[in-house]
């Protein structure tokens, strides 16, 4: 489930209507921040779906990860959770070398 008030309660921050952000850092520095954007959808089943993505900065460039209809605003598409979008892009950052967006 997700709902503007889920996402403000786990740290993100309305930069913009239905633009939500979150910085993870650790004691090294920022390592990667996530947005999650709200969109609508006009079709029959999903009428509005929220959309979280990342970027990392690889060796060979950057990466954008979008995770298209993770969850939708009720929760009934996928179940997914705030927790779980959190925990598969920390598993991707570590995938790739823990690649720090900027370092203290």
């Amino acid at each position: 489930m997700i709902s503007k008030q889920i996402l403000r309660e786990a740290g993100y921050r309305e930069w913009k209507q239905d633009h939500f952000q979150k910085r993870f850092e650790d004691e090294i520095g920022i390592k990667y921040h996530i947005d999650i954007v709200r969109l609508e959808i006009p079709n029959e089943t999903l009428h509005v779906v929220w959309s979280p993505s990342m970027q990392i900065i690889t060796p060979n460039g950057a990466v954008e990860i979008e995770l298209v209809q993770w969850f939708n605003n009720d929760g009934k598409t996928s179940g997914n959770t705030i927790e779980d979008v959190e925990e598969y892009f920390e598993r991707i950052w570590t995938f790739h070398g823990k690649p720090y967006y900027e370092k203290r």
